[in-house]
């Protein structure tokens, strides 16, 4: 009897890196026109802010699954504890979109008064991103800053309303 063993290759990774690039922006583009205003608060951030927002994004990263397991614990609270970490989950996942436009915003003078700008940025950003990504233990620091740095933009402007 044989077995056979199954390698991982870079083109495995390049591949699902496509899949997950394309659903992404997808889902990014679909935000775009729902939160239009949120992006025009996130094309005000600063480069200074940087720092603060990766702190915030830090102790969001970290304080809502301990919140949500608290609450999950009360008993009264298992269904606000089951939202929370649902929101949570769905933060993780979209927390590079405003990464992604922010860098893309950064490097896109040149098509800047294009209407579909923001799209645009998003979409060269999060390019830039997920090709950072294939890099080994790069794209996994990379990966991490941006969840972190996503997580404090979307706490900023969810707070700011």
């Amino acid at each position: 009897m044989t077995t056979s063993t199954y390698t991982r290759t870079f083109m495995d990774d390049v591949r699902d890196s496509l899949f997950s690039y394309a659903s992404l922006v997808l889902v990014a583009i679909v935000f775009s026109f729902i939160f239009k205003e949120s992006f025009k608060k996130m094309a005000k951030f600063e480069n200074k802010d940087i720092a603060s927002m990766i702190g915030i994004g830090f102790g969001v990263l970290m304080l809502i699954p301990f919140i949500s397991l608290i609450l999950l614990m009360t008993g009264i609270g298992i269904s606000l504890a089951l939202i929370t970490f649902v929101l949570y989950i769905i933060a993780l996942y979209i927390a590079r979109i405003p990464v992604g436009y922010y860098i893309g915003k950064l490097i896109g003078k040149s098509w800047e008064n294009n209407k579909y700008n923001v799209i645009i940025n998003m979409v060269v950003g999060l390019l830039i991103i997920y090709i950072l990504n294939l890099i080994p233990i790069v794209g996994g620091i990379v990966s991490f800053i941006s969840i972190l740095l996503g997580l404090g933009m979307i706490y900023k402007v969810v707070r700011s309303k």
